[in-house]
């Protein structure tokens, strides 16, 4: 079975949620993970300016638990488990949002929303990503989810013959299900500062095109 994560820097995480190696997905996996040095592991308030989840203060309930995120596995990465923030949940499981000043990460127990980005592609608000073919996603759905900055309500998957797919962003963080048949959603929309813009899901073109392999049918709920 292949098992796609697109987008971000997927196998970086991969490795720390126990999942089994994944296919490449355009760049995913590709490029080098900027892993912070000690020295320059910060607070929160790099993404406080434009992240509301980590302007406030921080609880109990935010710590990420030991067994989703060791921490040998956070210094691996140079991740500082002080930043940690519960985002929302997700299938009834929490994701939370865990930083550095090179890297943020979101962790689950649903390992389709897991992923790592540059911090910097997090400011820009370019922190999207989509799990398909079976990387922990039900038989015939993908998912796409990513971080997005204060102000950006809802999140639109952009589908060319299939519905298209409004969510709502919590805490800094949107998840969207639909459907696998190809073509496969290439762009999301939201309203940013009164402005529309699209940003890509993380799909490549071919992939986008073809869809996943054979042999799988939407489940039912799934639009």
């Amino acid at each position: 079975m292949f098992a796609w994560r697109c987008g971000g820097l997927g196998l970086a995480t991969v490795a720390l949620l126990n999942v089994a190696p994944l296919a490449g997905c355009g760049d995913d996996g590709g490029s080098p993970v900027p892993v912070a040095s000690k020295a320059a592991m910060p607070p929160a308030s790099v993404l406080a300016r434009d992240l509301a989840l980590f302007r406030r203060p921080r609880t109990a309930a935010d710590a990420v638990p030991e067994s989703l995120l060791p921490d040998d596995g956070a210094k691996a990465l140079g991740l500082s488990l002080d930043t940690s923030r519960r985002a929302r949940e997700y299938e009834g499981q929490a994701i939370y949002v865990v930083a550095s000043s090179k890297l943020t990460c979101t962790y689950s127990r649903q390992n389709e929303v897991g992923n790592c980005w540059p911090t910097t592609t997090v400011t820009r608000s370019l922190a999207s990503a989509s799990s398909l073919c079976g990387l922990g996603t039900d038989p015939g759905e993908i998912v796409t989810y990513g971080i997005l900055p204060d102000g950006v309500r809802e999140v639109t998957v952009l589908r060319d013959k299939e519905p298209d797919r409004a969510v709502p962003v919590i805490g800094n963080v949107y998840v969207a299900a639909t459907s696998s048949r190809p073509p496969l959603p290439l762009r999301i929309a939201f309203v940013k500062d009164g402005r529309r813009v699209t940003r890509p899901t993380g799909i490549p073109r071919d992939l986008a095109r073809d869809g996943c392999p054979k042999g799988s049918r939407p489940p039912a709920g799934v639009p």
